[in-house]
């Protein structure tokens, strides 16, 4: 069932529930209304009969003859009883009786004055002393113009409720259309979008009410998707890119060496050269596997405790270990919470230990053989400063070190893929840290990482 219909329905019902509950409570409100006030009237029947029959020796002709025009006019179907204390009805034609047990006149005997119903027949009963004994008096009648108006009120209430919920439904399938009028423009607009037109947006109107946060969602989850396509656009393209170089080299020598049989040491030679291009291969791909499972645990990061300050260490050793032909790397600790506690974070050790490798190596590899320093604070949060005196980043580089396969023109006489620093801000972003970087041509570059306490 479509929202519009669902709405309508169910406004429709509420107000049909209101609407009854009101109109119930008016019928109730009016039949007892009805009903009392022909009680009292049979009640004043009952005294009435009482004077006129019991007393009619102790009032005067002319106030008897006002009772008389006042009341003698009869209630439909009306019958006055009146007994003794024997319980024999006096002064009343006894054809025109209704039955009366010995056990009710007994109760309006015990109670004085009483009402009740039979069927249709409402009775209104008094008990009067009299000077001439005392008596039970029973007024009795059948209120035809009473249940009449009743039930004129019912058929009005039927009608206007019933026309009332044809109204209402109406109106409101009409205000629900057109309160649901921008969704299925929100809905045209959407399917207009596809793979090919990711830079289309949905309009978000007056940008006020739930339509219009609906739309600015979509907008949102557009601009993702644009950009995510844009990425693994770029993504496919430079890595082909950067594939097709090592293969092209491998297969090219390999068609020399082939070409004419050679001396064993141009063989050497060129198996050496084939290693190299291999080597620059399983290093771009075990890269290229470490960004997409940083892509991945961005998503469902596993979960160590890792002391930031000895993993630091940990990188030093092995650097140094496996690339003795690298520079000192000088690291200092200074300003360190007394709580040891602080220094250690929950994320993925193996992708932190690659995103620290990865500056560290950077740092290392365009330094020109000086040291590289990596200043550690740990009093406001966790700061690191990695700083090299090599060749510098130009400014308009800057902006652009974090893509994947960018790099710098003056880092392209160097090995490497451009794969490090856009590895190593996807993890440290996954683990709630930034990292920005300040540089200066021929005077070096300065990466800055932070853990804010509150991601420790």
């Amino acid at each position: 069932m479509k929202i519009r219909n669902r709405l309508t329905l169910q406004f429709t019902a509420l107000v049909a529930i209101i609407m009854f509950v009101v109109l119930s409570a008016i019928y109730a409100l009016s039949y007892r209304y009805s009903s009392n006030g022909f009680y009292e009237r049979l009640k004043e029947r009952a005294i009435v009969s009482a004077h006129l029959f019991l007393e009619e020796d102790e009032i005067n002709h002319a106030l008897f003859k006002t009772f008389q025009e006042k009341y003698f006019q009869k209630l439909n179907e009306e019958v006055i009883q009146i007994y003794n204390e024997s319980d024999e009805t006096e002064f009343v034609d006894k054809n025109h009786t209704v039955s009366i047990s010995s056990a009710q006149l007994k109760k309006i005997r015990e109670k004085k004055e009483i009402t009740f119903s039979d069927g249709e027949r409402q009775y209104a009963a008094i008990y009067y002393y009299d000077n001439q004994g005392d008596f039970v008096i029973i007024a009795s009648a059948i209120d035809k113009f009473g249940q009449a108006r009743l039930e004129n009120l019912r058929i009005a209430m039927f009608a206007c409720f019933f026309l009332s919920l044809l109204f209402i439904y109406f109106a409101g399938w009409v205000y629900a259309k057109k309160a649901l009028s921008p969704i299925p423009e929100v809905v045209s607009q959407v399917k207009k979008i596809s793979a090919s037109n990711l830079h289309l947006r949905v309009d978000t109107g007056n940008g006020k009410d739930e339509i219009a946060e609906l739309s600015l969602t979509f907008n949102n989850m557009l601009e993702r998707l644009e950009s995510a396509f844009e990425m693994q656009k770029n993504f496919v393209s430079n890595a082909s890119h950067e594939l097709r170089t090592p293969l092209t080299a491998i297969i090219g020598e390999i068609e020399v060496l082939l070409s004419k049989d050679r001396v064993n040491e141009e063989y050497k030679q060129s198996l050496e050269s084939v290693l190299n291009e291999a080597q620059q291969l399983n290093e771009l791909s075990n890269g290229l596997l470490s960004l997409a499972q940083a892509n991945i645990n961005n998503v469902n990061p596993a979960v160590d405790t890792i002391r930031i300050d000895e993993l630091l260490w940990e990188v030093r050793e092995n650097l140094l270990k496996h690339n003795p032909g690298f520079p000192e790397i000088i690291l200092n600790f200074e300003n360190l919470p007394e709580d040891g506690e602080k220094l250690a974070i929950i994320g993925n050790k193996h992708l932190l230990y690659t995103a620290f490798s990865n500056l560290f190596e950077n740092a290392l590899k365009f330094s020109k053989n000086q040291p590289v320093s990596c200043n550690f604070n740990g009093l406001k949060g966790i700061s690191i400063n990695i700083k090299d005196r090599g060749i510098g980043i130009a400014q308009p580089d800057l902006n652009n070190i974090f893509q994947a396969f960018y790099r710098a023109n003056n880092a392209r006489a160097y090995s490497g893929h451009g794969i490090g620093l856009s590895l190593a801000e996807k993890i440290f972003k996954m683990h709630g840290a930034s990292i920005s970087v300040a540089s200066e041509l021929d005077k070096g570059t300065t990466f800055h990482v932070f853990f804010p306490f509150e991601k420790v």
